[in-house]
């Protein structure tokens, strides 16, 4: 019994001082008020505005070197719009992503969830992108490595022909 009483009095008191254990940094947590625009002038005959608004929430991971390794972010209420010649497409896009910094500096990106689903009355669903894709970013850019789920266009590509279509002049 004195064996243990030493025991758990040396583990109480060393334990502040961190002796032999490499612990990770805290996660830290950030909300990410987001409210963009920009033009795309290449997807369609015409200039596209495309506007995200929406709050996200941002959990960053490091290692015991305080090196950012992993980032988990989530976007419950976020929109997205597609705007043309007065007319407005938009979609809800609660989507989530996790990003992992790889030792070669290049990043691995999952993204799930639903990132789009437009659909006009009469016609139905026009464009959705939703499911689980997973990219891998180098400096050549964006290489997708993994797709499931359905969608009619990429998230890093533009509106699709069927958006232009209807946000084209009558």
């Amino acid at each position: 019994m004195r064996k243990l009483t030493f025991l758990v009095t040396a583990l109480v008191l060393l334990s502040p001082l961190g002796v032999g254990v490499a612990r990770a940094a805290e996660p830290t947590h950030v909300v990410i008020p987001i409210n963009d625009s920009f033009t795309d002038d290449q997807s369609c005959n015409f200039p596209v505005v495309v506007h995200v608004d929406g709050t996200g929430r941002s959990t960053d991971f490091f290692d015991r070197n305080g090196n950012l390794v992993r980032s988990l972010s989530v976007y419950p209420g976020l929109t997205i719009s597609f705007s043309a010649n007065g007319k407005t497409l938009t979609s809800a896009s609660p989507a989530i992503d996790i990003d992992t910094f790889n030792a070669d500096g290049t990043l691995t990106v999952f993204i799930a969830g639903l990132l789009a689903h437009i659909s006009v009355p009469g016609q139905g669903i026009i464009a959705i992108n939703t499911g689980l894709r997973i990219y891998l970013f180098s400096e050549q850019g964006p290489e997708l490595i993994f797709r499931a789920g359905t969608s009619t266009f990429d998230t890093f590509e533009g509106p699709v022909s069927q958006l232009c279509g209807v946000l084209a002049d009558p």
